[in-house]
């Protein structure tokens, strides 16, 4: 089931949302670091005796060159990162979403139990907390009607 789960996104529009913020996170970053970066080359090229014109000649390529590299490295990486961590936030709402569906139809969904390096394990302890005397309650009704017993309809 781990394998299949890796496949594909759990809750995709959650998830590429995740990801979108993680990939917004990365570009600022490396913009700040290419306007910090140029910033100090062209303070450089200015206290350079005879050199300063080849210096800034020649640095819009290879500042063209680094960001292309910077965000080729990140984009795949940040990507991957993202859809890990939305993995161990989407399955556990995932598997929440589910627990209240079949409490909601009656079922008795069992405790509350999400995987062990997910997040949000508070969440679904306090969530097996809340439902228990739900839960419980659906058991004592199941127990007290007999199989088969038909309840009279008319009040």
């Amino acid at each position: 089931m781990l394998d299949r789960r890796r496949r594909k996104l759990i809750a995709p529009g959650l998830q590429l949302r995740l990801i979108l913020h993680f990939l917004a996170a990365a570009s600022v970053a490396v913009l700040v670091e290419a306007i910090l970066l140029n910033h100090l080359v062209n303070s450089l090229a200015h206290e350079l005796p005879h050199d300063e014109s080849i210096l800034l000649t020649e640095w819009p390529r290879i500042f063209r060159l680094q960001l292309l590299v910077a965000f080729g490295l990140l984009v795949p990486s940040i990507t991957l990162i993202g859809i890990q961590a939305s993995f161990r936030i989407a399955g556990p709402l995932r598997r929440f979403q589910d627990y209240l569906e079949r409490l909601a139809a009656g079922e008795d969904p069992g405790p509350c139990r999400v995987r062990k390096n997910d997040e949000l394990q508070e969440l679904c302890e306090l969530l097996d907390r809340a439902t228990a005397p739900l839960r419980a309650e659906g058991q004592h009704t199941q127990a007290h009607s007999a199989p088969g017993a038909k309840r009279s309809r008319a009040a």
